[in-house]
């Protein structure tokens, strides 16, 4: 799907990040074992086009969508959740 977009967009990349934040949430099952391998492809696949889009990005939704992306293919999950948040939502947190 995303791979046949000429430009990037920011929903794909909040849609996956969301989904995997709820996946990882307390109580969700893990990944079905007959899909894994799918998933963890998909994972592979969207690496790339992340780093990509986020040396090019300078949309802040892009911005952040790919961030979230890539934190959590690198196992930094709290960073992905901060990351869908908007700037005022982040300063809000770190004056807090």
């Amino acid at each position: 799907m995303m791979q046949a977009q000429s430009e990037p967009d920011w929903n794909c990349y909040a849609l996956i990040a969301s989904i995997e934040e709820g996946r990882l949430a307390d109580g969700s099952p893990p990944v079905p074992l007959e899909l894994r391998q799918d998933y963890e492809n998909a994972w592979s696949v969207i690496l790339p086009m992340a780093l990509r889009d986020l040396g090019q990005a300078e949309d802040d939704l892009i911005v952040r969508g790919a961030l979230a992306v890539i934190a959590h293919v690198k196992g930094q999950h709290t960073l992905a959740a901060i990351a869908l948040c908007t700037e005022d939502e982040r300063v809000e947190m770190l004056a807090g």
